[in-house]
């Protein structure tokens, strides 16, 4: 028996404390995917890494991504292999590369750790 996300997002939305911070719901319904672009281009480095690995963005990816840099929270609930890591990553790639945000690797190189014995 799996888990049903409609049981779970019905319950969030009857519980006052949740159902106030719950922008909007939208269930997808299955069906033949659709691919589309973003209002504005990712950087070159990530626009060359989709293309040399013949990666099209699907609607929900795009849509994500894009309230993702509106600063909007999202949650996203679809099949198995179907793209949900991008819709996090790619926006984290995004603002890496325009050195938006400080990245950790980058902080641990320049501040190595004391060896202990």
């Amino acid at each position: 028996m799996g888990i049903n996300i409609s049981n779970i997002v019905q319950s969030l939305t009857n519980e006052s404390y949740h159902s106030k911070r719950i922008e909007y719901i939208h269930k997808y319904i299955s069906r033949q995917s659709n691919h589309k672009e973003l209002k504005e281009n990712l950087p070159l480095k990530l626009q060359q890494y989709l293309s040399e690995n013949e990666i099209k963005l699907y609607s929900h990816q795009s849509d994500s991504i894009e309230k993702i840099r509106n600063r909007k929270n999202i949650l996203i609930t679809t099949p198995t292999a179907s793209g949900k890591t991008l819709c996090y990553n790619l926006p984290i790639f995004e603002k890496i590369i325009n050195k938006k945000i400080f990245p950790l690797f980058t902080f641990i190189q320049l501040k190595p750790l004391p060896m202990t014995n």
